[in-house]
């Protein structure tokens, strides 16, 4: 038995959660690292993608309109999305938690 928030739980139902809540984070997480592969490539960053946190402004360590532009073209490329009119601002592109979350709202 193990304590998990303060239950006592078997070590199959333990292996279960841990299972279940990896598949749902290692999803995002693959995602953010594609984000953070297009930012590398297409993002002409002033700042590398490593020190940049999943919150942090993407405009204040570099990013232009213009290469905005590019990594929009590759992130849809590369998720098979299409950003409409409506999610062309500077907010969905100011930071890799907002890309992402663009890009999940695509995909449902």
């Amino acid at each position: 038995m193990f304590k998990l928030f303060g239950h006592e739980v078997a070590a199959t139902c333990l292996r279960q959660f841990v299972m279940l809540n990896i598949k749902c984070v290692s999803g995002v997480a693959m995602s953010v690292e594609k984000i953070r592969g297009i930012l590398l490539q297409h993002g002409r960053l002033s700042v590398s993608v490593d020190q940049i946190a999943n919150d942090g402004d993407l405009y204040k360590a570099g990013l232009t309109s213009l290469a905005t532009v590019g990594l929009m073209l590759a992130l849809e490329d590369q998720f098979n999305v299409e950003f409409p009119d409506s999610l062309l601002s500077r907010k969905t592109f100011s930071s890799i938690d907002s890309i992402s979350e663009a890009i999940a709202q695509l995909q449902k």
